[in-house]
C-alpha cells in the first residue's frame, strides 16, 4: 500500500475551471447543442442543464462520486473533495500548465523541462468564460 502521508511521497493534480473544462466540448456537445460561436441563448441554457454538465473533478475527489448531482451536491460533498486537495503536495493549473512545471522542476530541484505546447484553438482560448458564453 502507498502511504499517501509520507514526506517523502511527492503528489501533484492537474485543475482546470470547471466551467472552462466544461466548454471543452467534444463533438457529442456540439451535435446536441451546435457548435460554440453559434449557441442561440436556448441552446447555452439546454447546455448548461445537460446532466453531463456536471464538475467533473468533483466526481473524481470525492466518495461515492457524490459530485455527480450537479445542484443537489450537498456541502458535505464539497468540504471532503477540498480535503482531499489539501493532502496533495501540489496543486498546478492548466492556464498557466508551463510556468507551474518549470516552478515546480526548480522548486523538486529537477533539471527545467522541454515543455511542448499542444493543439489548441487560440482564438477561443484567448477569450475569458465570460466573453465566449456572452450572456451578460
Amino acid at each position: 500500500d502507498v502511504d499517501w502521508e509520507s514526506p517523502h511521497l511527492v503528489s501533484v493534480i492537474l485543475m482546470r475551471d470547471p466551467l472552462e473544462r466544461r466548454l471543452a466540448a467534444d463533438a457529442t456537445v456540439e451535435k446536441y447543442f451546435g457548435e460554440e460561436e453559434s449557441r442561440t441563448e436556448e441552446e447555452w441554457w439546454e447546455f448548461a442543464e445537460y446532466e453531463g454538465s456536471v464538475n467533473f473533478v468533483l466526481t473524481r475527489l470525492t466518495p461515492d462520486r457524490c459530485g455527480e448531482k450537479g445542484e443537489d451536491t450537498t456541502e458535505a460533498c464539497l468540504e471532503e473533495g477540498k480535503e482531499l486537495l489539501r493532502r496533495f503536495t501540489y496543486i498546478l493549473d492548466v492556464q498557466c500548465l508551463e510556468e507551474g512545471i518549470k516552478a515546480l522542476s526548480s522548486e523538486l530541484g529537477l533539471p527545467r523541462p522541454h515543455v511542448k505546447k499542444g493543439n489548441t484553438n487560440d482564438s477561443l482560448h484567448q477569450m475569458t468564460t465570460r466573453e465566449r458564453i456572452g450572456n451578460d
